[in-house]
């Protein structure tokens, strides 16, 4: 058993967490969420790429808020009114704060 790599012909062996899990259910090696089924194995099998996006939704709700804030001191600072993190957000100031040459 193999898979075809890059369409050159050439077989390589498949490794266990290339097969789907659903496969293994009746195995008592399996993880508890293949042996459960159902969302909750589906979720499993998703585990890594929902971990991935809830480290970055976190980390950018983290930055939008402190990129708000000084914002708003600067904007004090100048005796201007702070603007909300929504229009911060979809001014672009986020992004130049960050990433100076954008603001060329």
């Amino acid at each position: 058993m193999g898979t075809n790599v890059a369409g050159m012909g050439r077989r390589i062996a498949a490794s266990p967490e290339d097969e789907d899990p659903t496969l293994r259910q009746d195995d008592p090696q399996a993880p508890w969420p293949v042996k459960r089924g159902g969302w909750v194995a589906r979720l499993y099998s998703r585990s890594l790429g929902a971990a991935l996006l809830a480290i970055f939704m976190v980390t950018f709700i983290a930055r939008l808020w402190q990129s708000t804030r000084h914002a708003a001191e600067q904007a004090a600072a100048h005796g201007q009114p702070a603007e909300g993190v929504l229009q911060h957000l979809f001014s672009g100031q986020i992004l130049v704060r960050k990433f100076p040459e954008l603001a060329k």
